[in-house]
């Protein structure tokens, strides 16, 4: 099905929706550089239509130039509507012309115009129009801590020489908007977690590295205080994760400070080949701390963060057992539960609320598929061919 379509045609899908009886909501936005905050937004609005119909409006190129001004969009509108109508939780997808979306919702009379958590209910432009339609203004999604202004600008102004993408085989895009930026994008079949960080290590062109994964982001503190930081004794330097689940930063639980030598000398340290999950960096000289994070949004949903552990479980596993380890039955019973047994209790985890319960169920659970798969392979050592893609 093709979920780009005309106004019109989007117009002739809400009547059909509504002689059915089923909720229409309409979200609208420039969706320039999609990030997790406008996937999260969408599936929110998406969730507030309980099964309904889900219209996205996408601004085009000259509204996206009037109000972010000259040099935006980065990508085109039809490129823009296309990764929207990507989305799972989207229905359809309609461009639109105009400085703020009347004339969208005039056509549309949704019963529900959900926007961002920018805006709270009152300050929504359009919530008398909406109201006047006989519908109703709805926010939805994570805090508003995501900003593709806010990527654009640090990427531009930038503290670093070189900007280097390692791409391990994406399909959505990656590599054409990262050269579009000024980035020299290196390609590379992936592997392990270990191989692809010591490849992009010997890529770099620098004489020090900063190492950012796809879900991560140097916050402004990072980008004043590394040139500083390049000029101490130190061959490498251990920085904070702040780990964010549904906009929630998890500040117990061992979630923060979580450090991580991320940046470093390019020629005193590498990655240990023999660490393919949770990569180690090996480091000639000393390690200092530098106390300026990196933000961490690794977790889209539950679902996404269980496949991802089970994921790092069955990796593990399939290290540890090339190595020799193997595992009793005890192990498959009592460390998942120790896992969050500390996480939760004895690092405090539950004074995050549902997140970090959720959380400490997680990691509990990355431990169960570590544990169970590698007994699995101490006992049946042909099912190694059984191994996660």
């Amino acid at each position: 099905m093709n979920k780009l379509v005309p106004l019109a045609q989007a117009a002739l899908a809400r009547e059909s929706a509504r002689a059915q009886g089923t909720v229409v909501a309409v979200a609208n936005g420039a969706f320039d550089l999609l990030h997790v905050g406008h996937v999260r937004y969408l599936q929110g609005a998406k969730d507030l239509t309980r099964g309904g119909l889900l219209v996205v409006g996408v601004n085009t190129d000259r509204s996206v130039r009037a109000s972010k001004g000259p040099g935006r969009p980065i990508l085109p509108e039809r490129e823009r509507a296309e990764l929207v109508a990507a989305l799972g939780c989207v229905d359809l997808v309609v461009l639109f012309d105009e400085p703020d979306a009347v004339e969208l919702l005039t056509a549309l009379r949704p019963d529900l115009h959900v926007k961002g958590t920018d805006y709270t209910e009152e300050s929504v432009p359009e919530r008398e129009v909406v109201a006047r339609l006989g519908g109703r203004t709805a926010i939805a999604g994570d805090a508003k801590d995501h900003s593709t202004t806010d990527l654009v600008a640090r990427i531009r102004e930038g503290f670093c020489d070189e900007v280097l993408v390692v791409d391990g085989g994406s399909r959505d895009g990656t590599r054409e908007l990262a050269a579009r930026l000024g980035a020299r994008v290196v390609e590379r079949p992936f592997d392990d977690f270990a191989r692809q960080h010591e490849f992009a290590r010997t890529q770099a062109r620098g004489e020090w590295i900063l190492s950012i994964d796809a879900d991560e982001r140097a916050s402004p503190e990072l980008a004043a205080a590394a040139p500083g930081a390049l000029r101490g004794a130190a061959s490498a330097y251990a920085l904070p994760f702040k780990n964010h689940f549904r906009g929630v930063w998890l500040r117990h639980g061992g979630f923060w400070p979580d450090r991580h030598v991320r940046l470093f000398r390019k020629d005193r340290c590498r990655y240990d080949p023999e660490r393919p999950v949770h990569e180690k960096l090996l480091v000639d000289g000393a390690t200092a701390r530098l106390d300026a994070p990196v933000l961490h949004h690794t977790w889209g949903s539950l679902a996404h963060c269980l496949a991802k552990m089970e994921r790092y479980g069955e990796r593990a596993a399939q290290a540890l057992f090339a190595q020799g380890r193997r595992a009793a039955a005890w192990e498959v019973a009592l460390r998942p539960l120790w896992r969050f047994v500390r996480g939760y209790l004895l690092r405090a985890g539950f004074l995050d609320g549902a997140p970090g319960a959720a959380m400490a169920w997680a990691r509990a659970y990355e431990a169960y598929a570590r544990y169970a798969r590698l007994w699995e392979l101490s006992r049946f050592p042909g099912s190694a061919r059984d191994a996660l893609r």
